[in-house]
């Protein structure tokens, strides 16, 4: 992973357990699409997805590591993660949401705290530092500030392509904020 950190954890090739799940990652056929990557914008159709025997690999492996070890959900983690701007996998195409579902691996929220926070009235209230100390106690590293930055942009798109892989922007919305409110509740 080289240059990381999560959770106040640093430089986590020291201290995790790497997985590497072949995939091309994304096409360099498009390569304004891959730009914007850099940006903050993910175009998920530019991403190679995953076969099925893939999945069920990792899914299986995960949940038997997961319990070995005693890895909390927060903590299975893919490289866009621990290292925002500078990695992109798994990418928008991992299915994080069917590994929860499936395999009880990996954190996923609760639907209803979801819609307990999607409040435009809530999610207004909030200064853009607030927005950042969420994630922040979550577990990422962002600059806490009150500017939008490419750093911070870079951060918000490594969490959609987590939590929110349909649309990957870089801009903290009111989805988002419902999202990490909720993880934040499930996952003190």
């Amino acid at each position: 992973a080289g240059v990381s950190s999560f959770d106040g954890y640093k430089n986590l090739n020291d201290n995790s357990i790497g997985i590497e799940i072949s995939n091309l990652g994304y096409s360099n056929v498009y390569r304004s699409k891959v730009k914007n990557i850099t940006e903050g914008l993910i175009d998920k159709t530019i991403f190679y997805p995953y076969n099925d025997a893939q999945i069920y690999k990792i899914g299986m492996l995960l949940r038997e590591l997961t319990i070995k070890y005693r890895i909390s959900p927060k903590y299975i983690l893919g490289h866009s993660d621990i290292s925002p701007g500078r990695k992109f996998d798994p990418g928008p195409r991992f299915p994080w949401k069917y590994l929860h579902e499936k395999y009880g691996v990996g954190a996923w929220y609760n639907y209803e705290d979801f819609l307990r926070y999607y409040s435009p009235q809530l999610y207004n209230s909030y200064s853009i530092i607030m927005l950042k100390k969420e994630l922040a106690k979550y577990g990422y590293s962002i600059p806490l500030t009150d500017t939008w930055d490419l750093q911070s942009k870079n951060v918000i798109s490594a969490f959609q392509m987590h939590f929110r892989p349909r649309i990957v922007n870089g801009v903290f919305d009111l989805e988002t904020f419902a999202i990490i409110k909720a993880l934040n509740k499930k996952y003190k």
